[in-house]
């Protein structure tokens, strides 16, 4: 698992690799609360290369999710994988936090919304 973020503007750009499971939840877990402080006011996080997730990293991706509202941001996901996706339907993570189709739609879409944050 590789967790690498840029910073483009009022945006934070996460970009994860790889599984994450039992064996390196709490490194996410790190990487990702690590990666929410900051000025950025909307974080996207893009899963396209993550291949697996399981519950644990699902509890990562919530407690950053409140991390992240409890400090007055916006927290989404975006291109998920069909296994990955399958979870946030199951659990109803969705209705919760905003999945997008891919990194660039979420950019687009969120660059135009007036957040107020």
């Amino acid at each position: 698992m590789l967790v690498e973020a840029l910073t483009q503007g009022k945006m934070k750009l996460i970009n994860v690799f790889g599984e994450v499971g039992f064996e390196n939840h709490s490194e996410f877990k790190e990487s990702m609360l690590r990666n929410i402080q900051g000025d950025e006011s909307i974080i996207i996080v893009d899963m396209k290369n993550l291949t697996y997730l399981n519950s644990m990293g699902l509890g990562v991706i919530v407690k950053a999710y409140s991390e992240s509202k409890k400090q007055g941001k916006e927290l989404v996901l975006s291109s998920l994988q069909d296994n990955i996706k399958k979870l946030f339907t199951i659990t109803k993570l969705g209705r919760i936090i905003s999945i997008y189709k891919s990194k660039e739609e979420a950019i687009e879409l969120l660059s135009k919304q007036d957040v107020n944050i």
